[in-house]
């Protein structure tokens, strides 16, 4: 297992030591390159994730392409009394393997293969237990299909966080083509929302109409 603290501002400069491509949403595409000062050489060699020649180390390889070369990624942010935490799993190419970096005081802790049981039970442990369950569900669907099942979750979701805070008992929401196109229209740009992300991926497009919503 690989693991070290990278600094924000070392990020960027972590593009011109490898020789792939770096992805869009690579954690490398952070900030600006100013290169490396002779201290966060230094540090870096230490933690061995360069070499004596300042260059990518066996032990951290491996990390270092998945962070570079992620084609895609997924995130847990928790806030609690004015702080924040955040873990975010970069996954590889062909999705085998994935990389986790971790928001500390200190900078980004980077651990491969990352330890996803380890933060959840953590989160367990700061947020309790949950009586809501969840379900496995996997399916192979158009874009266009795609986005509007996202809508209706997000909708659905919306619709369980304002029971929430009222105290309300309704029932589930039956979401119509209107109210689905409503929403698209106006998707909140916030990551936790599904369709918000996959807007983001599709780049606008959709123009959307009721005439594209009503077959699905």
């Amino acid at each position: 297992m690989s693991t070290f603290v990278l600094q924000p501002e070392t990020l960027a400069s972590f593009s011109q030591l490898v020789d792939y491509e770096i992805s869009p949403c690579s954690l490398f595409q952070y900030g600006e390159s100013a290169g490396l000062s002779e201290a966060q050489l230094q540090e870096l060699i230490r933690q061995d994730v360069l070499d004596n020649n300042g260059q990518i180390s066996s032990n951290a390889s491996q990390a270092i392409k998945t962070l570079a070369t992620a084609s895609r990624f997924a995130r847990i942010r928790f806030a609690s009394s004015g702080n924040a935490f955040e873990y975010i799993n970069y996954y590889s190419k062909d999705t085998k393997t994935y990389t986790s970096v971790t928001n500390r005081d200190n900078g980004f802790l980077v651990e491969d293969p990352s330890d996803s049981n380890e933060i959840i039970t953590g989160l367990q442990n700061l947020m309790g237990s949950s009586v809501l369950k969840s379900f496995d569900f996997e399916a192979e669907l158009p874009e266009l299909e795609a986005y509007v099942l996202m809508a209706v979750v997000d909708l659905n979701r919306q619709h369980k966080i304002e029971m929430v805070l009222s105290s309300s008992t309704e029932p589930p929401i039956a979401v119509g083509a209107d109210a689905i196109l409503m929403w698209l229209q106006n998707v909140p740009n916030d990551a936790q929302w599904f369709s918000s992300i996959l807007k983001d991926v599709l780049k606008g497009q959709y123009v959307l109409s009721i005439n594209q919503i009503q077959p699905i």
